[in-house]
């Protein structure tokens, strides 16, 4: 292990790796890009919600209902649902059922979803461990 000292007397390990690294502004727009669709795609809720088209991530608030969508109409759209204040989170479906949502009421849980066309199909339940 190498330590080293910069200008201001500070001392630091030395990597043999370099940061920041350089992106080309190809790249650049790409992960702007992304960076603006996630947030773009996230919402927070303290009050029952019913998800709208270009919501994937709903963060809950407090105990309230989540309405997802008609499954019919969004075949293939994931959904995530995640609790980030302790509250009871009921799952709804404003077309179909939402098979074995599991229990949403602690900060950290989570649980995703997408529709198969029929009905909302949970693909994972995340726990807090």
């Amino acid at each position: 292990m190498a330590y080293t000292k910069n200008s201001y007397g500070v001392s630091a390990y030395k990597t043999n790796l370099r940061y920041p690294k350089r992106v080309s502004k190809r790249e650049s727009k790409v992960i702007q890009t992304a960076v603006d669709t996630a947030i773009a795609n996230y919402t927070l809720v303290t009050a029952n919600y019913t998800v709208t088209d270009e919501i994937q991530t709903v963060a809950t608030s407090g105990a309230l209902t989540v309405t997802l969508p008609d499954a019919a109409l969004n075949a293939g759209r994931p959904i995530k649902v995640a609790c980030v204040v302790n509250g009871a989170v009921t799952l709804a479906a404003a077309g179909g059922t939402v098979s074995n949502p599991g229990a949403i009421d602690t900060a950290g849980e989570s649980a995703s979803f997408i529709s198969d066309g029929t009905n909302w199909i949970t693909l994972e339940d995340d726990v807090v461990i």
